[in-house]
């Protein structure tokens, strides 16, 4: 799909959003053709910094939010991954908590986003991979995902909890406080479908809907009430799935995509199997609702 015509599926977000920080990779490859997250790989793919498969990393200090800056365009926070070098755009959540980053393969190719992940994943104390931009106020943030098994694109992961999608995380968030909320699709225990998942306090409590293993996802803040809606294969309209009252968040929040390589139906990831899901991301759209009732606007 070309950047025009994805454009031209777009609701035009010429909107005032609130606060990003825009971190800057600091491992990405110098290709003319793709920006993977090493240039020793022609393929762009890498493991992650020494990444050992261990996903209970992620205590560390806060990010820092020195940078900050307005901004009126949602546009400048989108992205259609048209451009490779747009990756050093986000950040990855390892540069600020340290620790693994949870992925063998993260790249900008053919007009999406490639994530691969390790055996890690979100639940409880445990993180796994993740690439944010730095969000103040109210938002809505919406993606075109698939996440399928490495065999072939068309069939989900045959893993338990494989998955990806979208993340809304405190900045704060560390070893035996995490607090964030997830809406992800792909492989669940055992249908497959998509999670909607709220963690307070290193404590998540987790929803499931029955469905296929693309389609778009959408996180919508509006002071301290976060909606989830999707519309996933054939579904024609957008519809709500999650509804979370998250009081505890703080006005700045980390935004953005996530994966899972669970591989387990119990509190721990199975670390002794690979997961079998690469999940691919076509946009990540940002803009800034006026009220509730834009959270399922089409």
């Amino acid at each position: 799909m070309t950047s025009g015509m994805k454009r031209r599926t777009q609701r035009n977000t010429h909107l005032a959003l609130a606060t990003l920080v825009v971190g800057i990779c600091t491992a990405c490859g110098d290709d003319d053709d793709l920006m993977g997250m090493d240039s020793g790989d022609p393929s762009g793919a890498t493991t992650s910094n020494g990444d050992d498969g261990d996903p209970s990393a992620g205590a560390g200090t806060a990010p820092s939010t020195a940078g900050d800056g307005d901004t009126s365009d949602g546009d400048a926070l989108s992205d259609d991954f048209d451009d490779p070098g747009s990756l050093s755009a986000w950040t990855l959540r390892e540069d600020v908590d340290g620790g693994p980053g949870n992925w063998d393969v993260l790249e900008i190719r053919d007009g999406r986003l490639r994530l691969r992940p390790t055996a890690s994943g979100w639940y409880g104390n445990y993180v796994g991979p993740m690439l944010f931009k730095q969000i103040r106020g109210d938002f809505v943030v919406e993606t075109s995902v698939r996440a399928a098994g490495l065999a072939d694109p068309e069939t989900p992961p045959s893993q338990l909890f494989n998955a990806g999608g979208l993340i809304v995380r405190d900045p704060g968030s560390r070893d035996g406080a995490q607090n964030w909320i997830t809406h992800n699709v792909g492989r669940q225990q055992p249908e497959v479908g998509t999670e909607g998942k709220t963690t307070q306090g290193s404590e998540s409590h987790l929803e499931l809907r029955d469905g296929v293993h693309h389609g778009v996802l959408r996180i919508c803040r509006v002071g301290s009430t976060f909606v989830l809606a999707r519309r996933l294969g054939n579904e024609m309209s957008l519809h709500e799935t999650h509804r979370f009252e998250r009081g505890d968040l703080p006005e700045t929040v980390q935004v953005g995509m996530m994966a899972n390589g669970w591989n387990s139906a119990d509190a721990d990831p199975d670390t002794s199997v690979d997961p079998d899901v690469e999940v691919t991301f076509d946009y990540v759209r940002f803009w800034e609702p006026e009220d509730e009732s834009d959270c399922l606007a089409q």
